[in-house]
């Protein structure tokens, strides 16, 4: 249902915006006003003709142009992806949006609120599910929101269905070194920070693994203390949010461990590995994620990363903070930069998460199979 309360935010400079404050454009360039009975728009040039007019953010430091009906959503998801170069961050969002566009029951039907949304999208997919090699890095300081819409095809209420915004803020690895003002209002803006982290940065599992597939498999350099890694991350949203120290960060958080298919030897048949069930039960799973999150938190505990608990629980919420395993390709590569058959696992668990947590889904029981 649509929450009235819920502030409607500019997707771009994250200030509050409302029907009387953004402001119309005609092509001609003129401002446009509202008249009349039921209002309509009309150009300030009375010898204009046109008729096409477009919707900005009414604050003079933004000025942006903005998705067409924003301001009408049922809901609005906005999650920023964190995580240190080589984490996999543009794969795990090309991803997540494939296998959205794609999901079996073709309830939940996702579509681009603007071009540039969709162009973006069509490169990076073109690039990892056609010629099979990742997606390239995001350039630092490039950050422009993802803008996408989430329609829910079977809930319609007199005609008209729920749909939801969803506002993606994807900034490179190397933008997590320093404070621009544009992440800081990311940040800001966020409902829930994705905290993506490759588990092969943990140096132990450099002898573990096959090398050709370890070395495919991860950009990043294998660190002794992946406690210092989260812990430079946390570090950046305090100062992003302007936080002290002695206060947790008050945030959804999704930790989400990227590549979970090269772990499959310490995993084997535990739930983490098997299909996710949300999309097929029609909302979210509750019990299946949190043995999914007991099971990421012991294999840490197994591996000597105690304190990179201990960082999560310092500066977040601990009922606020759930641990994902996704694999962008499903599979190892077979060669350096090259994918073999790519099949995405659990990417959607985290979005459905956060859907589950905005009440747009309900908590539901994992079915049984054949049933």
């Amino acid at each position: 249902m649509k929450n009235p309360l819920e502030k409607k935010i500019c997707p771009y400079c994250m200030n509050v915006i409302s029907k009387k404050s953004v402001k119309y454009f005609c092509d001609c360039g003129k401002e446009a006003v509202r008249i009349g009975f039921p209002k309509k728009l009309q150009c300030t040039d009375e010898n204009c003709t046109s008729r096409r007019y477009r919707m900005t953010c009414p604050y003079d430091a933004c000025k942006s142009e903005l998705p067409t009906g924003i301001l009408d959503y049922n809901g609005y998801l906005r999650f920023s992806l964190i995580g240190l170069s080589g984490a996999g961050k543009s794969n795990f969002l090309t991803a997540m949006i494939h296998e959205m566009r794609l999901n079996s029951t073709g309830r939940w039907v996702i579509s681009h609120m603007n071009p540039d949304t969709f162009e973006a999208y069509r490169r990076n997919e073109e690039k990892m599910f056609t010629h099979h090699e990742p997606v390239p890095a995001t350039r630092r300081g490039s950050i422009i929101p993802q803008q996408w819409s989430i329609s829910d095809t079977q809930n319609s209420f007199l005609g008209k269905m729920p749909v939801y915004s969803l506002t993606i803020f994807d900034g490179a690895g190397e933008d997590e070194k320093s404070v621009e003002p544009v992440i800081a209002n990311c940040i800001q803006g966020s409902k829930t920070l994705v905290i993506l982290f490759d588990p092969l940065s943990i140096r132990q599992l450099e002898n573990s693994m096959d090398k050709n597939i370890y070395h495919w498999s991860t950009s990043s350099n294998p660190n002794e203390y992946p406690d210092a890694m989260i812990t430079s991350l946390t570090n950046y949203i305090r100062n992003c949010l302007q936080l002290p120290p002695s206060q947790k960060i008050k945030k959804d958080v999704a930790v989400v461990f990227t590549k979970i298919d090269t772990l499959k030897k310490d995993f084997e048949n535990s739930v983490v590995m098997q299909e996710s069930p949300h999309i097929k039960a029609g909302g979210f799973v509750e019990q299946d994620s949190i043995e999914v999150d007991n099971q990421i938190r012991s294999w840490l505990k197994k591996n000597g990363q105690d304190a990179f608990l201990g960082v999560i629980n310092k500066d977040f919420y601990p009922e606020r903070v759930r641990f994902f395993g996704v694999s962008s390709i499903g599979n190892p590569p077979v060669a350096e930069r090259t994918f073999g058959v790519i099949t995405p696992h659990r990417v959607l668990d985290p979005l459905m998460w956060m859907m589950y947590r905005e009440n747009i889904i309900p908590e539901k029981t994992k079915q049984l199979e054949g049933k």
